[in-house]
């Protein structure tokens, strides 16, 4: 049977960091992923529980839905629900569940759990894996184990112990070539350890080296990956290739090949990074104009507006706007739409809303009575303005906006302005537009 190390390198997977009296616990994780394990306790008291796991054994809450779960973890994959139950177990089970933590925990762990259940604490104790562990009975009666590594030894009884069953740490390189390597001081290095070098993730290495653009000269007795210094120069030049936007094959082409022409090539991709720049200092000063929009709403000065709106425009409505419904949809639609306006467009907008205004006022001159069929083509016709120039107007908003055009004294002077009783003429043929399909306007909510 093989060795048990032979087999897989999780070592950078784990969160576990390397022992020691020193080593910093990771923080609690609190990132969404699919849970491999976790455990389920049930509790009579779920509030008690969880202060006591949180408070003693130094979880923390995820997540919980009253009365039915609290979700709890420390560290990445140390998962535990707490759900209701009708009793707990009388006596402590003999199964335990087991989470790490670091050696610098240990004696505050020991202590806020004894001062929430003075009872509950067995321990600490070394054991024959090279850690120190702690055992905690829990309310629910559950039998939890933290436990921390020590520093490894190689020399220990310990490491004799681990080493009889497989078990070898990432650490004796024991060189591919059959003569002596000559090590240097970054000889050796873990896939970890190189990530953190270079700031790339352990993925990119595996895939880097899955491909060939760059492996690890090194393995160690059980198998695992290691580092020279010259792979470290060549993952350098990588790193700083793909940083100009070079691809993976490319750079592959300019490391292996002797006779490759790098200045060219660099001077190729130059040229594309200053295109790139542009594009990204145009997106910039359309993002900084969006921002504006979202902020002020209409991007033109008061003189701008005063000449495209007339002397009846006050320029403080587009805040009073932002102010009432900058939270809204409706307010988000319409200032994206405001950052790609020119004055120009603004100009055609204003003059399609004029002639929209004489219209109206042409048909309260008329005589036309609300819900006629000429009464009705006026409404649609104001919707559909009102929704290609500033956002989309629903027929509920649009009862809504007619009683605002009655009520409201600068809009009902504005349409009173057009014509002697237009704003009630107006809110009346919405109405009557509204019963037409079916919407009761003295229900009608912004929707």
């Amino acid at each position: 049977m093989g060795r048990m190390s032979d087999y897989y390198d999780a070592f950078e997977m784990s969160p576990v960091p390397n022992a020691g009296p020193d080593t910093v616990p990771p923080e609690p994780f609190r990132g969404i992923y699919a849970m491999p394990a976790f455990v389920t306790i049930p509790t009579t008291d779920l509030a008690a529980s969880t202060d006591f796991w949180i408070r003693g054994l130094g979880f923390i809450e995820l997540f919980s839905i009253p009365g039915g779960v609290v979700h709890l973890r420390r560290w990445a994959f140390q998962d535990v629900l707490l759900v209701p139950g009708q009793s707990v177990p009388e006596q402590t089970p003999a199964m335990s569940v087991s989470f790490s933590c670091v050696l610098s925990q240990v004696g505050s762990l020991v202590e806020a759990c004894r001062a929430l259940r003075p009872d509950s604490v067995d321990g600490p104790r070394d054991t024959p894996w090279n850690t120190r562990d702690v055992e905690v009975i829990t309310p629910e009666n559950a039998r939890i184990i933290l436990t921390a590594a020590k520093r490894f030894d190689p020399d220990s009884e310990e490491a004799r112990s681990l080493a009889a069953v497989g078990i070898t740490p990432p650490g004796a390189v024991a060189a591919t070539m059959g003569s002596m390597h000559d090590v240097t001081a970054t000889d050796g290095l873990t896939v970890g350890q190189v990530a953190t070098r270079l700031g790339v993730t352990v993925r990119a290495l595996h895939h880097w080296d899955d491909m060939a653009l760059a492996r690890p000269s090194l393995r160690t007795t059980a198998g695992y990956r290691l580092y020279t210094a010259g792979d470290l120069e060549r993952l350098h030049r990588i790193v700083v290739y793909r940083e100009t936007g070079l691809g993976l094959d490319r750079i592959r082409a300019i490391l292996d090949d002797s006779t490759a022409d790098v200045p060219g090539a660099l001077r190729a991709q130059r040229t594309q990074v200053a295109e790139r720049i542009d594009r990204l200092q145009q997106l910039n000063a359309g993002l900084d104009r969006m921002i504006d929009a979202h902020e002020r709403g209409l991007l033109l000065t008061v003189e701008q507006q005063a000449a495209l709106f007339g002397p009846q425009w006050n320029p403080d409505w587009p805040a009073q706007a932002r102010q009432l419904y900058g939270d809204t949809p409706q307010w988000q639609q319409y200032a994206e739409r405001s950052a790609s306006r020119s004055p120009e467009e603004w100009r055609a907008i204003a003059d399609t809303v004029a002639d929209l205004d004489r219209a109206l006022g042409d048909a309260v001159d008329a005589g036309v009575v609300p819900g006629s069929p000429e009464a009705n083509q006026l409404v649609e016709r104001h919707r559909e303005v009102f929704t290609s120039s500033f956002f989309t107007l629903t027929r509920q908003m649009q009862v809504c906006l007619g009683r605002k055009y009655e009520t409201d004294p600068e809009f009902a002077a504005h349409y009173d302005g057009i014509r002697a009783g237009l704003a009630t003429w107006f809110r009346q043929s919405v109405d009557a537009s509204a019963r037409a399909h079916s919407i009761d306007p003295d229900t009608a909510t912004w929707q």
